[in-house]
């Protein structure tokens, strides 16, 4: 999992200025995303998977760390289109993967689609690259924390949940979660 500390943007910038590597000196925990990344076998050159420094000034997604890993045949032009689609710019980008098989683990916010389910084509394409990495499962499972009823909530506020006439190959499943908050105090 490729988690960012308790750096803040402009410590990341200052660590990638002075040597390309964020250190854990600039608040970052001891962590080698290129070990991670060569444990999780992503640098295969048939890994269906690429690591990008798109985020490399925290542009494309602030609370995003510098090195996203996305899937190889999604442009980095079309990384920044979905992104403007989610909540936070919080794009769909892989957390986890079987280091022998094609399993992942990837993470998002909820899409900008309101009620008038607003859409995103390259938000779309990105997640049906991310089905495709896997040839064993027929669906992609998208799994929402929240209650059904607070995602349509979001979607009066021009956020939601990815729609499955928009999303053929996706099955979504909420988890009823009721609040973060709470989840928190137990």
């Amino acid at each position: 999992t490729i988690v960012r500390g308790g750096a803040t943007r402009a410590d990341g910038e200052e660590a990638l200025a002075a040597g390309g590597a964020l250190a854990a000196g600039a608040g970052w925990e001891s962590f080698d995303a290129e070990r991670e990344f060569h444990r999780q076998g992503l640098n295969n050159p048939l890994s269906h998977w690429r690591v990008t420094t798109l985020n490399h000034k925290f542009d494309l997604c602030p609370t995003y760390p510098a090195l996203l890993v996305v899937p190889r045949c999604v442009s980095d032009e079309d990384l920044f289109k979905a992104a403007a689609f989610r909540s936070g710019r919080r794009l769909p980008a892989l957390c986890w993967k079987h280091p022998f098989g094609p399993s992942s683990i990837c993470r998002c916010s909820q899409p900008m689609a309101g009620v008038a389910k607003a859409r995103s084509l390259e938000d779309e394409a990105l997640l049906q690259a991310i089905a495709d990495t896997n040839p064993f499962v027929e669906k992609l499972q998208i799994i929402d924390c929240r209650p059904r009823v607070n995602a349509e909530f979001n979607a009066a506020k021009g956020k939601g949940y990815e729609h499955a006439s928009q999303y053929p190959n996706m099955k979504l499943t909420f988890m009823s979660i009721e609040s973060i908050h709470v989840m928190r105090a137990s």
